[in-house]
């Protein structure tokens, strides 16, 4: 298993580019970024191209999950892919594409193959167990505006992810709270951070903070 969950777009992210360059065992991996709409801006996309084109990346594309595909292309989009990224947006919104056509189904078998999957903020929450993480504070949430009723995400990590954390008062709070509640720890990682899981070994970088059973501790 190889994947890399990013909290945000930051130049601090330039160690875990790397590693996610190594996991691939390729100096021009074929990346392939879903962006989590139709409508996701063109500079999240760029963004990705320019982030590993340093690393002398020349092939990467985009697919579309949230309009009309064939599932035959679908296949063959993620069977030539070395990389795969899940952008970031609405947690809800993507969870519900991801599951639709099960092109859920087709990123396990990626993962199983030895694939490197990738997300960022939204498409990191999709690779733990549920997208509980996106559902609270109240005062900085996604909105559930599909009416998404099952929370049951990927479960590639026995953990749950908070993207975009600031180390404040009201962020603490919640996350104490919410990890009464929740059946794994939560990982809360600020822009710049991130997590790469290897097999079985997990590595962390930069600010990230746990909350497990209403108790704080830093990584």
């Amino acid at each position: 298993m190889k994947l890399v969950l990013y909290s945000g777009y930051a130049e601090a992210n330039a160690p875990i580019d790397a590693a996610a360059m190594r996991m691939t065992g390729k100096k021009n991996p074929r990346i392939v970024f879903i962006p989590s709409a139709n409508h996701v801006p063109d500079f999240e996309y760029e963004y990705v191209k320019e982030t590993y084109a340093e690393y002398g990346v020349k092939n990467i594309l985009q697919f579309n999950i949230d309009r009309p595909y064939s599932l035959r292309d679908a296949e063959k989009i993620v069977k030539t892919a070395d990389m795969i990224y899940l952008s970031g947006g609405n947690t809800y919104y993507f969870l519900k594409s991801i599951r639709r056509n099960h092109f859920d189904r087709l990123l396990m078998q990626f993962v199983a193959r030895g694939g490197v999957l990738a997300g960022l903020s939204a498409g990191s929450i999709i690779m733990t167990p549920t997208i509980n993480c996106a559902s609270f504070p109240k005062f900085d949430r996604d909105e559930n505006a599909v009416g998404l009723r099952n929370f049951d995400a990927l479960g590639l990590v026995q953990f749950e992810f908070f993207p975009h954390f600031t180390h404040e008062p009201e962020y603490i709070r919640e996350l104490k709270k919410q990890s009464l509640k929740l059946k794994y720890p939560i990982y809360a990682v600020s822009d710049g951070a991130g997590i790469t899981v290897e097999n079985r070994r997990v590595s962390f970088f930069g600010n990230i903070w746990g909350y497990v059973s209403g108790k704080e501790f830093k990584i």
